[in-house]
Formats: C-alpha cells, structure tokens, sequence
C-alpha cells in the first residue's frame, strides 16, 4: 500500500473536518490515482457523496470499497445509511445486517437496521435492534426514541413512556420525544401529563400549529364551567341524574332535542354512566355535556336545561352543536340564546375549533329559523332522512354550519353578546 495514498487518505479526513468538501474529494481521487481500488478511499468517496445527497454516486463508490475489502463493517454500514435516506429500506437492511455479522457491537448499524424496519411499519422486528443500540451506546437519547416509538405503535405504552423520558433526561430540548410523549400519554388515559409534554413541546416550537391544536385537545379548559350573566353551564355530575330522568322522559321535548338517545335508562343505571364519564376528558369521549342552570334567582342554581357538543373531530375541529331547555317559560328568559353564545365563545376562542354544526329536524321550523337566526348557515336539506321511531314516518333534516371566520364577522352576534354576556365575543 502506498504511503502515499494513506497519507492521502488522512488529508483528505483533515479536509472534511474542517468542511473543505471539495478538496477532501480530489485528495481520495488522487489517491485512487496513486493505488487504483483503495478501499480507504473509495469508502470515503462513498461517505462524501452521501452527505452531498449524491447517492447514485455514493451507492457506486461503496459497491467498489465493499468489493476491494468486503471484511469491513463500516463499509456496509454507511451504505446502509445511504440506501435509509433513500427510503430504500429493504436494501438498507440487507447491508445493514451485514455490518452487524461483521461487528455485532456497532450501535450505529444496530440503529439504522432498527429504523429501516421502523420506516416499514414492522415495529416488532424494529424493537430488539433498538434494544441492542441503548444497550451498546446508553447515551444515545435518539435510539431511546425511537424505541419508545417502536413500542408505542404496538401499545406498550408503560416502555413507551419510559424509552422517552429516558431520551429527554439524556436530551432535554428534544421535541419530537415530548411530541412522542405527549401522544402515547394521550393514548394511556393520562391527559393532564399529556397537556403539560404539548406545553414544553410548544415551549421549544411556538409556531407548530399542528401541536398547539393536540394540546387544546387536551387542555383543562374543557372541564371548566361555562359562566354567563343569568345561567352556568358545567359538566354532568352523577347528581344530576334524577333531572336528566326527567328531561329524557318528556316525550315532546325528546321529540325535537334528540330523537334516538338512550331514554330508558333508571336513575340509578344514569348515574353509573354519569360517574363513569365524570372522571374521562371530553377528548376521551369526543362529546361534553352541560347542565344549563338558573344563577339569576334566589336559592340554589336550578337546571333548566342540556347542552352538548357532540361528535367532536379533533382532527378537522369540528363539532355538533345541541341545546334543548324543556320548560317554555325557561325557554323565554333567553336562557337558550345565552347558553349559545357561550358554547360559541367556548369552541371558537378557548378551545380553538373551526367550525360548529347544527343539525335541525324538519318538524321543527322555529328552531331552523332560530339556528339562522344566530349566524348558521343552511348547508344542506335532506329529505324524508330520518325514522321517527314514535309513528313510523320519515323527516326531513336541516344542516347548518358556522365557521370561525362566520363567527367573527357577525356584528349581530357581537351585539347580542354584548347585551346577554356583557362582552363581545366575536373578537379574538
């Protein structure tokens, strides 16, 4: 071998660390001059035209090293590395095992044949190659990562967890492992830890409008109670079980609220329900229910009413709005108009959703006229749509939407929130 040539080689390296990429090339040509199929040099041309995104170049140049010396682990190493960033996984993991026969003890390739089959979605044949890379490097806080991820996607969630706290106490601004976190948090019940990864998430990336919509899912804000001037709105409790019997048995209130909800349940078996979702955020049951109640009298507050966002679709901001007050003189009070106006103050400010829905059966007209009346628009008629189960017959069914831009245009809803809740709430 000549002297040269390694000399070569070494410049070539001094070259590269010092970011003369162009320069670091001619001195591995001149060396492949000096000893025609160097493997030193045809590697290193390899990992030069990698890093220039050159890959037919790089795959060429690795081919030739691996072939001129294929007892090289590295070798095939990188040229797995390459053929990862190519999303060429199937090739990646052939040359990336054939690093590992070679030198079992290089958590690189241990590392690059675990993401290759992660990028498949093979995430069980992707674990134990993660496993062996914090087991050989175990400050390697991206391999925690991504074998938190590699669990995660087979709902492991207690490993999951814990692979990604490990990579933040390794890396503390690491904001893919709190996005990661915050996700399988997420999907293991733990929405209050979730809430706080989306905050240090969004701490570290402020402009991610994708994280701040996940962490309004699971913001506290959606178990507050709603104040107005003259009535609350708060969550379902278990106590409210006896009222909300007698709401789902008047029949003609049932008829134009909500035709085909559960009505047959006892007391006792609504208030089992009513504790068991009271502990679930809302994002777990993608619906919030509201007692409506009179603060305007003496005494304690009265429930006059339901309200429910219903339907709620994270991922488009969208939900179904319904309100339904059974008594008529409740009805007069405006109660119903200002239960409204803090739904909408609620979805559209606080929690930040696009767009609310309404939808109105064609035996109902006022409230039709009503829902147009706040803002909706009419989107949709849809003809003989709906059973009803009392007589047999077939209704018609309006749809209305309202978006935010709606919302925020409409002097009339400014006015009235002004006169109702003393506020406009039309403004951001």
């Amino acid at each position: 071998m000549s002297n040269t040539a390694q000399q070569l080689i070494k410049t070539a390296a001094s070259l590269h660390q010092a970011g003369q990429f162009d320069a670091a090339i001619n001195a591995c040509q001149e060396a492949l001059v000096r000893v025609p199929d160097y493997p030193d040099a045809l590697y290193f041309l390899g990992v030069l035209s990698a890093q220039a995104k050159n890959y037919p170049n790089a795959e060429h140049y690795f081919e030739r090293a691996i072939a001129a010396d294929p007892k090289r682990a590295e070798f095939y190493g990188n040229y797995a590395n390459a053929l990862l960033e190519q999303q060429k996984y199937p090739a990646a993991i052939i040359q990336g095992l054939k690093s590992i026969a070679l030198n079992p003890n290089h958590p690189q390739s241990q590392n690059i044949v675990g993401n290759a089959y992660l990028m498949q979605g093979d995430f069980v044949a992707a674990t134990p190659y993660f496993r062996q890379t914090v087991a050989l490097n175990p400050s390697y806080a991206s391999a925690h990562h991504k074998l938190g991820t590699a669990l995660q996607r087979q709902q492991q969630f207690s490993e999951a967890i814990s692979c990604f706290e490990h990579a933040l106490s390794l890396q503390a601004d690491y904001p893919e492992a709190f996005h990661s976190l915050g996700q399988t948090l997420l999907e293991s019940g733990q929405i209050d830890s979730a809430y706080r990864c989306y905050q240090k998430f969004l701490d570290l990336h402020p402009e991610d409008a994708s994280v701040r919509r996940k962490m309004m899912e699971v913001h506290p804000i959606w178990n507050e109670a709603l104040q107005g001037q003259q009535i609350i709105l708060r969550r379902f409790l278990e106590t409210d079980s006896d009222y909300l019997c007698q709401c789902y048995a008047d029949d003609n209130f049932m008829r134009f609220y909500h035709h085909y909800l559960p009505r047959k349940l006892s007391s006792e078996a609504l208030a089992a329900k009513l504790r068991q979702n009271a502990v679930l955020h809302p994002c777990q049951l993608k619906t919030i229910d509201w007692l409506i109640l009179r603060i305007d009298q003496p005494g304690e507050p009265k429930p006059i009413g339901i309200a429910n966002l219903v339907d709620i679709q994270f991922a488009h901001r969208r939900a179904e709005l319904l309100i339904g007050i059974p008594n008529p003189e409740d009805r007069q009070s405006h109660a119903g108009l200002e239960a409204a106006l803090l739904i909408m103050d609620f979805a559209f400010n606080r929690v930040e959703l696009h767009k609310l829905t309404s939808y109105v059966y064609g035996i109902n007209p006022l409230a039709q006229k009503n829902t147009l009346s706040l803002g909706f628009t009419q989107e949709g008629y849809l003809r003989e749509q709906l059973l009803q189960p009392e007589n047999g017959q077939l209704m018609n069914l309006y749809s209305n939407g309202m978006t935010v831009n709606d919302f925020r245009t409409n002097r009339r809803l400014a006015k009235l929130a002004l006169r109702l809740l003393k506020r406009d709430i039309t403004v951001a």
